[in-house]
Order: C-alpha cells, then sequence, then structure tokens
C-alpha cells in the first residue's frame, strides 16, 4: 500500500516557564520581566493514512497495528483532492492512481492543479517560487492564511512558512526545540518572500539537519534565548513581527522515543513492526522479535507502494 499521510493533530499538554537574558521587550504578552511561558503539545499520533495501489480511497492503521515494510520504489503523484485553504479530513480524501513523472510529484494529469502550483510556491528554491506563489493567490482569491515561523534548535535557528492551520504540524515534522509564529497574512506570495528575505539574514537557514540521539532533550532554555535573539535581530533589521509567544511539539511517550534507535528502511524490510507513533519526521516501531523500538524516516516511505499491513 501506499503510504500517503502520517496523520497527527497536536494537543495541548502543559506550559513552562523559561528564564530569559536581558530581552525584556521581546518577551510573549504572557512572559514576565524575566521569563517567557512556553506551550507544549504532544504529538497525538493518530496512524498511517494507506491507499492501496489503483484505488483512489484511502484506509487508516491505527497505533498498536502491525506492518510490514519493503524497499521503497515508484513515487506516485501527490495530488489529492483535499482543501488547500482549511483543514480537511484525510480519511475523506481522493488521491491520484497515477505514478509521478515531474520532479515536483505530479502526474501529467495533475501538474497544474492548484495543489501543484502550491508545492512549487512552498518548495521551489529561491526567487523562482514566488511566480508560483503569485498564481496561488490569484487561483486561491485570498481565502485561507499563512504564517512565517522561526525556529530554534540546539543554537541554530531557522525560517519557514506553511498554512497557518498547519503550524503545530510543521514543527512536529522537524528538529526543533522551540519556535514561534512571527507573521501572518493571507497572501502566499508575502509569506514566502518574508521567508525568503529572513533566510538571507545571517545565521538564518530554511533546512535544519540533526542527528537522531540530537532530537531528545534538547536545550530548552538556551534556545528559548537564541530564539528571543534572532526575534530582536530581526527587529533591528526592520521587521515587523509578531511578538514572540514560543511553543513546542514533544513524543506522546517520551520514554520511547528515546528509547528508540534509529534504522534504515534496508534493516526492518520484511520484518512484522508494530505501530507506535511519530515524531520530528520520524515513524517509530517496536520490533517485537527484538524487543526494541525502532525510529524510521518518514521521508523514505511518504508516497511510495512500501507498506504491508499484517492481519
Amino acid at each position: 500500500m501506499i503510504l500517503r499521510l502520517v496523520y497527527f493533530e497536536p494537543k495541548p499538554l502543559s506550559t513552562i516557564e523559561i528564564p530569559l537574558r536581558d530581552l525584556h521587550s521581546f518577551l510573549s504578552a504572557s512572559g514576565a520581566e524575566n521569563k517567557v511561558v512556553l506551550e507544549e503539545f504532544r504529538v497525538g499520533f493518530k496512524g498511517l493514512v494507506l491507499q492501496p495501489v489503483g484505488s483512489e480511497g484511502v484506509t487508516l492503521v491505527e497505533r498498536g497495528g502491525k506492518v510490514r515494510l519493503r524497499e521503497p520504489g515508484l513515487k506516485y503523484c501527490l495530488w489529492h483532492s483535499g482543501s488547500l485553504s482549511e483543514r480537511d479530513n484525510p480519511l475523506e480524501r481522493r488521491y491520484c492512481t497515477q505514478p509521478a513523472q515531474s520532479s515536483q510529484g505530479f502526474c501529467p494529469r495533475h501538474i497544474k492543479t492548484p495543489r501543484a502550483i502550491y508545492t512549487l510556491c512552498f518548495t521551489t528554491g529561491g526567487e523562482g517560487s514566488l511566480e508560483y506563489c503569485k498564481m496561488l493567490d490569484s487561483t486561491l482569491g485570498g481565502e485561507g492564511g499563512y504564517v512565517v515561523y522561526i525556529v530554534a534548535f540546539r543554537g541554530r535557528v531557522k525560517v519557514g512558512s506553511t498554512r497557518y492551520w498547519r503550524f503545530n504540524e510543521r514543527l512536529a515534522e522537524q528538529p526543533h526545540s522551540l519556535g514561534s509564529i512571527v507573521f501572518e497574512t493571507n497572501s502566499s506570495y508575502q509569506a514566502r518572500s518574508m521567508e525568503l528575505k529572513i533566510g538571507r539574514i545571517e545565521g538564518f537557514a530554511e533546512h535544519l539537519k540533526a542527528d537522531f540521539k540530537d532530537l531528545v532533550n534538547p536545550p530548552i532554555v538556551q534556545d528559548a534565548n537564541t530564539l528571543l535573539i534572532n526575534a530582536k535581530k530581526l527587529r533591528r533589521a526592520g521587521f515587523d513581527l509578531k511578538p514572540i509567544e514560543p511553543r513546542r511539539i514533544v513524543p506522546d511517550e517520551k520514554e520511547v522515543f528515546k528509547n528508540a534507535v534509529e534504522r534504515r528502511v534496508s534493516d526492518v524490510i520484511d520484518v512484522t513492526l508494530e505501530l507506535v507513533g511519530y515524531y520530528s519526521g520520524y515513524i517509530l516501531l517496536y520490533n517485537p522479535g527484538q524487543a526494541v523500538y525502532v525510529a524510521v524516516k518518514a521521508s523514505q516511505l511518504l508516497q511510495t507502494d512500501s507498506v504491508t499491513v499484517v492481519d
């Protein structure tokens, strides 16, 4: 079956007060003079959304379900019927049944659809993406909303943009200690333009790579200060930012993630595994044969016929 989506909905968990270093004018509206309030959410893992090859419909394999992985091969077209402007139910989507034939991941039938234009707007590198963003704004007529956000992780910072309702999900999909929305707009062009401008500021990146072991127990206090220091840098550079209101996403079960070991797909081919969860781009599974939790990068499997459900 084709893995179409790792399905999760982050849920509020707790709040933490973080001490800060001399950044009083850039605190969250909810913070005190020498601290900021960090909102924590758990991942809220629901399962894997799978599409039988040749069928437009999908099915959900929930936590505890048994699966086997196989070596990823052909990638399938990214198009589906879900809304671009608001949250939808992934289990009600219809997916394309054809292989992808473009570098952007679409078949010839869907390469000019609004979903393809959206993908080109937000994944094409550099200024070339902005023409697609203009097309997207014209197509959607101002429907929906977008955010620009900054993330701190182990002393590094990155900038990103996404649809406003996907911010928590985007945090959960990438390495982060904490992050905050800094700009909101109804224009994908404005959001992507600001992201590119911030990405040219020294110290900012559009992507952060991390070893699996570094995802556990990041230095929250240090990175809260890193986030605020860099927000201050952006304000000095002329960016009109929203107040920093940091949040982070944590695994549903921290100890399980902490004890997991990273594995390549090729290491667990044709092994019966129990579906456990998801965090920071990794699918978490339990290998009962070896009594070990393993973490596999979801990006290795997504949009490919790589998962078999075990009854």
